[in-house]
């Protein structure tokens, strides 16, 4: 699977401005989950290019001025899946961070 650029200068801009703060909470905190989603986040902010967008078909950036209302459209859809995807990952790991507090109860 080719890597092509699919996340545009205001998708990037958002996930270097959510995934610096969860970085630095990361570290100081030692949460790994955190850790990840922070490393997921800078990296395809700064590679220009997102695996689960380019599986689904969302491109947020590298498009010309013509697709400006496509693209703005994929950037709404490109965040709620992203959205999706770490909530998820957040949820499971309270589950599992409950689980371990009541089985030790």
């Amino acid at each position: 699977m080719k890597m092509e650029c699919n996340v545009g200068n205001l998708d990037r801009i958002l996930r270097i401005l959510v995934g610096i703060p969860l970085s630095i909470y990361a570290v100081t905190e030692m949460n790994l989950i955190a850790g990840i989603v922070s490393l997921l986040l800078l990296s395809t902010a700064v590679m220009k290019s997102c695996t689960s967008y380019q599986l689904l078909g969302v491109n947020t950036g590298c498009n010309t001025d013509t697709q400006y209302v496509s693209s703005k459209r994929n950037l709404v859809e490109g965040f709620a899946i992203s959205a999706s995807v770490y909530l998820i990952i957040l949820i499971m790991y309270f589950i599992v961070k409950y689980t371990i507090l009541v089985s030790n109860s």
